[in-house]
């Protein structure tokens, strides 16, 4: 017995990588139980992005596009009782004219003995519906029937059933039968527009599984095309939730911006309706602010609000007093936004241009206390950020150009620079008529260039007593700063630095000021303050040497980034803890890199942990084992929010997970409770987030709000499926190795596969891995991750049936797309990005440091070569050298080169593809030189080798 990793080069990246992308959009329909919300004949009903599923007493209709088609189950007993199982923890609500709230949801519903011996259970995926028939010992399985009505005429292909509608094709795969986890051969049997099943000899005094699925492609009830529109003045982002608070009895309050005339309200609100009309920027459906209260339990509204005029409304921040009274700011360009008799601003300074505006709401919503308008004239205002003291003042910063912007005499800065933004620091009375104090604090941006301020966030804190805290983005080589202070002078002379300023309580000067930045741009987003009064800040980073301090989480950047790489913002976030006097860092450390990422947000607990709220596109964004989903849904340009956790050292992440669906979700606030409790919203415009089923139907744009508890375990189960070199979600393809992510899918310390007569085993640590019923060879087993081959005979399929079976326990199956092959490189850091796991013709590994010399060879190791390999055996490991009969080409950077060799890697699992590439002289040396394969049927991504 032997035991063999794939490759000692990157045997730990590829067997154990710690960074899975998505299969995340295959989310699990939720059944409610109808209490009234649909017609009386449906028992249970799921609801996808555009489809509904309605469970009655005889079957299941599916109604999509105005189409419907019924599965009817001919001959059920009427007296079969039907239960929802597995009760979900969220539920759905209702918030129409005749409110419901609190309905449960259910993984699964459950017929019981709908023929004689014989129950039918309906679960499924967005995108598919799977109900299979457990059969008790002794009953006959011939019995069931099922009758398709609203389609067309019935047809089998490949085993699977096929018919039409008039909004797409509806296939039903061929049913897996299997007994006691072992498979047992069948399929359909058809009788007009009837089926039925066909069966092999089974043991029948054991029961028995029929499990059919029905899937549905994504033209199938298709909604109309989407839209997203960008508004300018809008701090970086466009509609949804922009930023929350929570109280000491965990309701949670959330402020964002909201455009679609079906957004909840509630009855009694001071402004109940939406503005409409073309008010908005280029003509087009205004945006208003909202104001939410939802429960604790997030089951329920307990108001929600609008609060505008007719032109944009957007807030920005939010905050909460005890008694439950809301502040919040933000900018309009609104000449009717509503104001309160004596309010200090009544007015638009600017009419028709953007300015800021700060408003307080009673506990109820029910009253405007006040709102006024903050700005000057000619030049925009944008507001980013808010605070208040136990005084209930209200403190808030942004960034203006308003020619007049209204500061105080005595103030630390009255006079703005010239032809630039300025940042600026705002302290109102606790009735919200007249300023304590207003200064500016320096330029936030070089010079105009447009009437709008520069898209950056900033933050602002209030310690006990009454000292204000504020953190941004300059460009100002003169920015202030103070004698100690951890960075007096910025770092560059080009971009643009982060600041971190501590203003005395009467705003007349400052306590500590700092640059916080590298060499290039970068800028703080968010702050907080810690327990022992230290500075807590989060941002953006595009400098290689940003600050960061010894044992770190990360201490420097990921120092590549492929040719062709499209970065749309920044390509790393950063977290800082300073000192309470600003006078060093406590830590400082990277977050993310090989993409782009933003940073919303950021709260700290009483123990001094960091939570943080951003977006981040990159598969090598780092997430825990047990993330709720630690995989990036669509790696092709998305971003998913992103949420983590970080120990009040700075050297560990506690936990992180990707939130959001196959489209854009981006995280802009967070709210910490007394429990530890993360609330967290952002702007989703997926449609695969995770959503209440009452929630579907707004095209884009919408906000996501989320409550997150640490302490609670995830659920076993599998959370997404990888190509391992890639570490990208697609479809499978026959020979690939892939890693499963998830949840109770082992043992908990890792085990290696292990080779027996020359192969890889298809059992380990008490773990199977399935498809279609044939078992994966198995090259690594966690208790979070499963390394595997996909079996040979699934390259006959256009679709797969996967499903974990530990101790004997098989988990639900999960439908996974086949491909014909989805190649990809090995890298380095096992992501998929950045240094490709590559061997000098010396046998030394390729790196910068290393780099391979022109004319001679280096070995690529790439996954998924496709069906054009013989098929030499699942799992196989093969001491000597097979050739493959395809033609793939090789690019380093734009120059097509030989390929010396390619096929099975010598001494390592058949899987694993190898490519022996030469070097011609006439290349340039390089440190970083794209390198991508193109195979007959697919690309690989981009990687980097060195040549000297």
């Amino acid at each position: 017995m032997t035991r063999l990793g794939l490759l000692a080069l990157f045997a730990a990246a590829a067997l154990a990588a710690a960074v899975p992308p998505s299969d995340y959009g295959k989310l699990p329909l939720h059944f409610e139980e109808n209490r009234g919300q649909t017609d009386a004949r449906v028992r249970y009903l799921a609801r996808s992005a555009d489809r509904t599923l309605f469970l009655t007493a005889d079957g299941a209709v599916l109604s999509a596009g105005g189409v419907a088609v019924r599965l009817r189950l001919r001959g059920i007993d009427r007296r079969a009782s039907i239960e929802g199982i597995d009760r979900q923890a969220g539920v759905s609500n209702y918030l129409g004219r005749r409110p419901l709230t609190a309905v449960p949801q259910f993984a699964r519903v459950r017929y019981r003995n709908a023929w004689p011996g014989i129950d039918v259970v309906f679960y499924g995926t967005a995108g598919q519906l799977e109900y299979d028939f457990i059969v008790a010992p002794g009953a006959d399985p011939r019995r069931i029937r099922l009758e398709f009505e609203g389609a067309g005429t019935l047809r089998r292909e490949a085993g699977d059933l096929v018919f039409s509608t008039a909004a797409g094709e509806l296939r039903q795969r061929a049913p897996m039968i299997y007994q006691a986890g072992r498979q047992v051969g069948g399929g359909y049997t058809l009788h007009g527009q009837q089926v039925g099943f066909a069966l092999a000899a089974y043991d029948r005094t054991q029961p028995l599984v029929i499990d059919p699925m029905l899937t549905y492609n994504a033209r199938f009830g298709a909604r109309g095309p989407s839209f997203n529109t960008t508004v300018p003045g809008l701090n970086g982002f466009d509609r949804g939730g922009a930023a929350i608070a929570a109280d000491a009895a965990g309701n949670a309050y959330v402020v964002g911006a909201a455009y679609t005339a079906d957004f909840p309200s509630t009855p009694g609100v001071f402004q109940p309706a939406l503005h409409t009309g073309t008010g908005g920027a280029g003509g087009i459906q205004p945006n208003d602010v909202f104001v939410m209260k939802l429960n604790s339990t997030g089951s329920a509204l307990v108001y929600s609000t609008f609060l505008g005029g007719a032109g944009d409304d957007v807030s920005t921040g939010i905050a909460l007093d005890p008694d439950g009274n809301v502040y919040l700011c933000g900018t309009t360009n609104s000449a009717d936004f509503p104001t309160t008799p004596g309010a200090f601003i009544a007015a638009s300074p600017i009419p028709g241009g953007y300015t800021g505006f700060v408003a307080k709401i009673d506990a109820d919503a029910t009253k405007l206390l006040y709102s006024t308008y903050l700005g000057g004239t000619s030049i925009a205002t944008d507001i980013r950020g808010i605070a208040i003291d136990s005084a209930r003042n209200m403190y808030v910063t942004g960034v203006t150009g308003g020619v007049n912007f209204p500061v105080t005499p005595g103030a630390f800065r009255t006079t703005a620079p010239q032809f630039a933004f300025s940042a600026f620091v705002t302290k109102f009375n606790a009735a919200g008529t007249a300023l304590v104090y207003s200064t500016f604090l320096g330029m936030a941006s070089g010079n105009f260039g447009s009437a709008q301020p520069p898209i950056a966030n900033m933050g602002i804190a209030v310690d006990s007593t009454g000292n204000a805290y504020v953190g941004g983005f300059t460009g100002d080589r003169s920015f202030p700063t103070t004698s100690g202070a951890f960075q007096p002078a910025i770092n560059q002379t080009v971009a643009g630095s982060g600041f971190v300023t501590k203003l005395n309580a009467a705003g007349s000067d400052l306590i500590f000021s700092t640059y916080l930045g590298g060499s290039y741009y970068d800028g703080v987003d968010a702050l907080a303050l810690g327990p022992d009064g230290s500075v807590y800040v989060t941002g953006h980073a595009s400098s290689t040497n940003f600050p960061t301090t010894a044992g770190a989480f990360m201490t420097a950047p990921n120092p590549e980034f492929p040719a062709g790489t499209v970065i749309r913002y920044p390509p790393y976030g950063f977290v800082s803890r300073l000192k309470p006097d600003g006078s060093g860092l406590i830590y400082s450390t990277y977050i993310g890199g090989g993409g782009s990422i933003i940073m919303g947000a950021i709260a700290v607990d009483p123990q001094g942990n960091a939570f943080v709220i951003g977006a981040a596109d990159s598969t090598s964004f780092p997430t825990t084992p047990g993330a709720i989903q630690p995989c990036l849904e669509d790696p092709s340009g998305f971003s998913n929010a992103i949420l983590f956790k970080l120990d009040p050292n700075g050297s560990r992440l506690l936990y992180s997970t990707f939130l959001g669906g196959n489209v854009r979700d981006q995280g802009f606030g967070i709210a910490l409770d007394k429990d530890g409790n993360a609330y967290v919203t952002g702007m989703s415009d997926s449609t695969t987030f995770v959503t209440t089923p009452g929630a579907a139907g707004i095209p884009t744009g919408q906000a996501f709000i989320a409550k997150v508890n640490f302490a609670t375990p995830t659920p076993a189960g599998v959370t997404c499926v990888a190509n391992t070199a890639s570490m990208v979600p697609g479809p499978v393809a026959a020979g690939e190795i892939v890693s499963i992510f998830g949840t109770g899918l082992g043992p908990a310390d890792p085990q290696s596969g292990v080779v027996v007569n020359g192969a890889f085993t298809t059992s380990l640590g008490g773990t199977r891995l399935l498809f279609d019923g044939v078992a994966a060879p198995l090259l690594m087993v966690s208790g979070n991750q499963i390394n595997a081959i996909v079996p040979s005979p699934v390259r006959f399929r256009a679709q797969t049936v996967m499903q974990v079976e530990v101790g004997g326990k098989l988990f639900p199956a999960q439908t996974l797309d086949v491909a014909i092959s989805s190649p990809a490189v090995f890298t380095v850091n096992g992501t998929g990005t950045g240094w490709a796991a590559a061997l000098n013709q010396d046998g030394t590994v390729n790196s910068p440091a290393n780099p391979a010399a022109r004319g001679s060879v280096v070995w690529l190791f790439a996954n998924s070569a496709g069906p054009w390999q013989p098929v030499l055996g699942d799992g196989l490991v093969l001491a000597d050298a097979h050739p493959i009969q395809i033609f793939p080409t090789v690019q380093l950077s734009t120059n097509q080169v030989p390929v010396n060799y390619n096929g099975n890697s010598p001494g390592s699992v058949t899987a694993l593809w190898q490519l022996n590439v030469f070097i011609p002289q006439t290349l340039f040396p390089s440190t970083a030189l794209q390198v991508h394969i193109t195979g007959p049927n697919a690309l690989t991504q981009r990687v980097t080798i060195a040549i000297k």
